[in-house]
C-alpha cells in the first residue's frame, strides 16, 4: 500500500515523478480522476523553472495573489492544429509567461486534455526550481465557457462523450 502524501511536495512528486526529465521552464500536464463525485478529474500542471523565474516566483507575496491571465489558443500546421495553453503572470517581478503544447501528433493526449478542459472549473498549478523544490501551488480559475469556440476547433468523435 502506497503511502498517502502529507505535503505539497509530495503530492508534485507522485503526480510527476518523472519531474527531473523535463525540460526547464515547462508546463507539463497531469490528469488523475478521483472518487469524488465533486470533483472526479483533476487537472494539474508542473512549471520547472529557470533561476530568473524562481526568483520571481520566490519574491512573491505570501499573500500570492498575483493575477494569472489564462490564454487557450491554437497554432496551425501542415499536419494538423496544437492547442496551446499559456499563463502569464501579471505584476509579478518579470512577468513570467508558461506555455504548454498539446500537439496534433498526439491526437489522444490532445482529445483528453480538451475533454477535461471541458470538465473542469480549476486546475492546479504547481511551480517548482530545476532541483525539484517546491515553490508555490496555486489553484487557478478556469472559464471553458470563455473557450468554447477556440475548443469548437478540434474534431474529435471522443469529444462528444
Amino acid at each position: 500500500m502506497r503511502k498517502r502524501p502529507q505535503t505539497n511536495q509530495e503530492v508534485m512528486e507522485m503526480l510527476f515523478p518523472e519531474w527531473y526529465e523535463y525540460a526547464l521552464n515547462s508546463l507539463t500536464p497531469m490528469v488523475t480522476e478521483h472518487n469524488n463525485p465533486k470533483h472526479p478529474i483533476v487537472l494539474s500542471l508542473l512549471f520547472i523553472s529557470d533561476d530568473d523565474k524562481a526568483q520571481a516566483f520566490q519574491s512573491e507575496p505570501k499573500e500570492g495573489n498575483t493575477e494569472i491571465e489564462t490564454t487557450l489558443y491554437i497554432e496551425e500546421h501542415q499536419s494538423g492544429k496544437d492547442l496551446i495553453m499559456q499563463l502569464d503572470f501579471i505584476c509579478l517581478d518579470g512577468n513570467p509567461v508558461m506555455k504548454t503544447v498539446i500537439g496534433r501528433d498526439r491526437v489522444i493526449g490532445q482529445s483528453e486534455f480538451i475533454k477535461i478542459l471541458n470538465k473542469v472549473d480549476n486546475f492546479y498549478l504547481f511551480i517548482a526550481d530545476k532541483q525539484g523544490k517546491l515553490l508555490k501551488v496555486k489553484q487557478v480559475e478556469w472559464n471553458q465557457e470563455e473557450y468554447d469556440e477556440v475548443l469548437r476547433q478540434f474534431d474529435f468523435c471522443t469529444l462528444l462523450n
